[in-house]
């Protein structure tokens, strides 16, 4: 078992998907997330990191199982590392840091071109680099 120390929550939503846990959406807010300048959670680079590798563990659990068809595996697994390139660009975008913003923005592109938020994240950086 692997052990994370930023984005443990993932890989527990991750598990418990795997064991055909059932989900609900609970309209409220059953607790508060506090942002603390210098927590960990707020570095972009470290967040991202570890995401990827939940990926990359998840992704070769299920490849290992040969339960699913392999090219639908592929796309869900591209799908995946562009959404946290994604969530990357969109983080640092807020933190008005356009230059990175725009480089994750590019990097969710180049591994699933039909992530089309990605565009729009790129364009934005884009048009903020420029002003």
């Amino acid at each position: 078992m692997e052990n994370y120390n930023i984005a443990e929550d993932y890989d527990l939503w991750l598990r418990l998907s795997r064991i055909n846990s059932r989900f609900l959406h609970i309209p409220d807010f059953l607790s508060k997330y506090v942002w603390h300048e210098n927590c960990e959670s707020n570095s972009v680079e470290n967040m991202t990191l570890e995401k990827l590798e939940i990926i990359e563990n998840h992704y070769s659990l299920l490849i290992k199982r040969n339960k699913y068809d392999r090219r639908f595996l592929e796309r869900k697994y591209r799908r995946s590392i562009s959404v946290i390139y994604f969530g990357a660009s969109r983080r640092y975008y807020f933190l008005k840091n356009y230059s990175r913003a725009k480089d994750f923005s590019l990097r969710a592109i180049k591994t699933d071109a039909f992530f089309l938020k990605s565009y729009l994240g790129l364009i934005l950086s884009i048009i903020k680099l420029r002003n």
